[in-house]
């Protein structure tokens, strides 16, 4: 009951419960279902599908391992996993889509064992916390051997519960199976062991001599065929030499360690997706100035309450000197699932800093239900008054809001350039213009380039379209070139699809020397895409973007013998401006002489986003001209695009290659 209120109202407590929780499963069905067909897809998944394809092929004969960061093979768990969908299936959307029901479904099994048997106001906020947690939908949803292990802690979670409660011997089995299990899943999965021996110690009058044979027959099993695999290829001696070179305390990676576990508490996990700038422009473009400090507000305080729910816990062990402080004779002050996860938290986290792994999100998937479970002590305990009760509510909604602007970012940007890549749904629009261009039945031949994106690699994209590539065809391929940038203004993937066979204007036969812009060095140029341009990917320069005076193009440093010669510059402009929007000029030796130069208004253009040609003469005298340049340079006023620059001579010799 609530015991305070405004001019007598009350907020319901019941009531309201019942409403977060409703609200927050219905927001882990819809975060998962909308992140689902963007499906974060990388060289990692791609590998995850060909090894399950491989292990089909090979009648589940284990021939090749994943090597991890230690320098070791993977369990090969997750191998067998996708070796059985690839009897089934090979979309990896239909795969992730089975992988997330299972999430869900186990947090739908952790929401009734914490109803059934701890306290309603705690069981509905651990739940609701867990529910909303944007870690947990979005390694839930996507193809990587980490992503069940969520799935498996809370099973595992349950079950110590529920052996807390009543020391059953066969719990206590089912807990060191499912650390063996969560091990063969992911290397982090180990750290369970040292959490479920210490539970023995405690309790080992209750578990005996045979029940821990149990235990130990069922671990054995689980992670037979890894043994099988380390012993045959000798691995044992790797394992403890490759340990022992990754361990040993640092204060700086400590500190990693324990910023990150905070992260990933909150939608402030996207921080370490996107890195910080990006992350301040999304949250900015979705939320403004005032919604940005109100929604990061709401992330510190459920990262707030997650440290002092763990702190809570330490202050509990300490005093009562006991790894399990629980009161059975007030239970409702520190519910039992509050107690096995700070102990199952503080056993990983200690393993953490021992060991001290590269830290990634994903090594820390296997605390996400015991950080739940700490970061929903302390609203329980203000739940009992109104002022809690909002607060509470407010921090729920602020968290929800956040990870929605963040996906509908990445949803419209079409993926992202430093971790995520381009989202698969992307990939399918990108194919589906490429089969609308060539629909006459050849095979496609496919040229792809990627500009500015570190996630994304020609790997997944070789996988992706190898379809399109259907050698069964007969007849002269169709040669398509693909072009994906990542454009920092817009803020989003582009792509160019150009079907090659059909362009009229490509000039590679004609006499002069062409140099693409984009193969020319810049400063302050950006990479763009045009389908009408000679070479897809053009220069281009932006008022605001790019410095009055920036060189967009120079280059290439070619050295010419004497003669006449034409250089021809290739540009388009956005606005038919009156004002100067280009230089574009020939030098040599390194710029010191200028060969010629002119300036070119808005107004000289023929049409917006026309492509015109420029022409500079020049002459080079009786002695040879080093180190020529031609440069374009930025003048302001309007956008300009950059194609190519055409070298034509007509007394006089073309160089054959550019100088040293």
């Amino acid at each position: 009951m609530a015991v305070s209120g405004f001019r007598g109202w009350r907020i319901p407590s019941t009531k309201t419960l019942y409403i977060i929780l409703g609200i927050s499963m219905l927001m882990a069905v819809a975060f998962r279902a909308y992140h689902l067909p963007m499906l974060h897809f990388i060289n990692d998944m791609v590998s995850s599908l060909l090894n399950g394809a491989e292990l089909k092929e090979n009648h589940f004969l284990m021939k090749n391992l994943w090597l991890n960061s230690f320098g070791l093979p993977n369990p090969p768990m997750w191998s067998y996993i996708m070796g059985l969908f690839a009897l089934i299936t090979k979309n990896p959307l239909i795969i992730a889509g089975v992988i997330s029901t299972a999430g869900f479904i186990s947090l739908v099994a952790m929401a009734f064992h914490l109803i059934k048997n701890e306290p309603f106001e705690y069981a509905v906020l651990a739940t609701s916390v867990l529910a909303v947690n944007t870690t947990f939908f979005f390694y839930g949803s996507i193809l990587w051997h980490p992503t069940l292990l969520i799935a498996i802690l809370l099973v595992f979670h349950i079950k110590l519960n529920r052996f807390l409660h009543k020391k059953q011997l066969a719990d206590f089995v089912w807990l060191s199976a499912l650390a063996a299990l969560a091990s063969q899943l992911h290397l982090s999965g180990v750290l369970l062991f040292p959490a479920v021996a210490l539970v023995f110690i405690v309790y080992r009058r209750s578990i005996g001599a045979g029940g821990f044979l149990r235990a130990l027959l069922a671990v054995a099993i689980v992670c037979a065929p890894y043994t099988y695999i380390i012993l045959s290829n000798l691995e044992v001696q790797n394992i403890f030499s490759s340990i022992n070179k990754k361990s040993g305390f640092s204060i700086e990676k400590t500190i990693d360690v324990l910023k990150m576990i905070c992260a990933i508490n909150s939608p402030r996990i996207f921080l370490y997706w996107l890195g910080e700038t990006d992350f301040s422009r999304m949250l900015f473009m979705g939320a403004g100035k005032g919604g940005s400090l109100f929604l990061m507000s709401t992330a510190y305080l459920l990262e707030a309450s997650f440290v002092i729910g763990w702190f809570k816990y330490l202050w509990l062990a300490v005093t009562k000197f006991s790894f399990f402080p629980y009161d059975e004779y007030a239970p409702e002050k520190t519910p039992m699932p509050f107690i096995g996860a700070g102990f199952i938290f503080t056993v990983i986290v200690s393993g953490y800093i021992l060991i001290q792994p590269p830290v990634f999100p994903h090594y820390l998937l296997i605390i996400i239900p015991s950080c739940a479970c700490l970061a929903a002590w302390l609203p329980y305990r203000m739940w009992k008054s109104d002022i809690g009760k909002i607060i509470v509510i407010t921090v729920w909604v602020g968290v929800i809001a956040f990870s929605w602007i963040f996906l509908f970012s990445l949803n419209a940007s079409g993926g992202h350039q430093a971790v995520y890549g381009v989202s698969y749904n992307t990939l399918q629009k990108i194919e589906r213009e490429i089969r609308g261009k060539t629909d006459d039945g050849r095979r496609i031949d496919l040229e792809i380039s990627i500009l500015g994106s570190r996630a994304l690699s020609s790997y997944v994209l070789d996988y992706f379209f190898a379809p399109l590539k259907n050698p069964a065809l007969s007849g002269p391929p169709s040669h398509v070139k693909l072009v994906i940038v990542w454009d920092a203004l817009d803020y989003r993937f582009k792509w160019v699809t150009a079907v090659l066979d059909n362009v009229t204007n490509k000039t590679s036969n004609d006499s002069a020397m062409h140099f693409p812009a984009s193969d020319l060095p810049t400063s302050g140029g950006l990479a763009e895409l045009s389908a009408t341009s000679n070479n897809i990917i053009v220069r281009k320069a932006f008022p605001g973007s790019t410095s009055n005076g920036a060189c967009v193009v120079y280059g290439p440093y070619i050295n010419l013998a004497p003669g006449v010669y034409s250089a021809i510059f290739r540009l388009s402009v956005g606005q038919l401006v009156s004002a100067k929007v280009a230089g574009i000029e020939v030098t040599a030796n390194n710029g010191t002489d200028i060969l010629g130069r002119k300036e070119i208004a808005g107004s000289e253009f023929s049409a917006i986003n026309e492509w015109n040609e420029f022409t500079v003469p020049f002459t080079v005298d009786s002695e040879n001209a080093k180190n020529v340049e031609f440069r374009v340079q930025y003048l302001g006023s309007s956008p300009l695009l950059i194609d190519e620059i055409k070298l034509k001579t007509d007394k006089g010799t073309l160089p054959s290659t550019p100088a040293d």
